[in-house]
């Protein structure tokens, strides 16, 4: 889940945020480089876990996120979610796992560099799946996600 922070009168994104194992992570070197990048957002995405981390999330310091969130993130788990994805995947005969690789192959460096991009506009275009709403938990159960939704924060502020 990401939240993009716009500025309508100045045509600039303001805030880049992305939701990581119920912490929201935002940097300022994310909405600087979406500003070099035509008002376009790059956000990494965590092999097997599904979070979501903002340009610049390794110079994030977690102790100041647990206090505001009141509990743990797992940014300085990676290494301990690399060991376990490189074994097997959490559920690798569910259903919807059928073809995702059942392990991650590569090492360490490979598992937090993030150097495959993926151009989605066109996709979410095709999809129709960029909608703006008041209440993005209820749009996402009932348009994109309607199996095994679990809810996220309405907006990170």
């Amino acid at each position: 889940m990401v939240w993009i922070e716009y500025n309508k009168t100045k045509g600039k994104i303001t805030g880049v945020y992305t939701y990581f194992h119920q912490a929201i992570l935002s940097t300022e070197e994310a909405v600087k480089d979406a500003d070099l990048r035509d008002q376009r957002a790059r956000i990494n995405i965590q092999w097997g876990g599904h979070g979501s981390l903002p340009l610049g999330w390794e110079k994030l310091h977690p102790e100041a996120i647990f206090e505001k969130i009141g509990k743990r993130i797992k940014i300085k788990d990676m290494p301990q979610r690399y060991r376990e994805l490189n074994k097997s995947i959490k559920n690798p005969l569910h259903p919807l796992a059928k073809d995702w690789p059942k392990k991650f192959v590569g090492n360490y460096k490979d598992f937090i560099t993030f150097a495959k991009y993926i151009e989605i506009r066109r996709f979410l275009t095709k999809k129709k799946m960029v909608i703006i709403s008041q209440w993005p938990n209820a749009v996402i159960n009932r348009y994109f996600l309607n199996y095994n939704y679990f809810p996220k924060k309405q907006w990170p502020k």
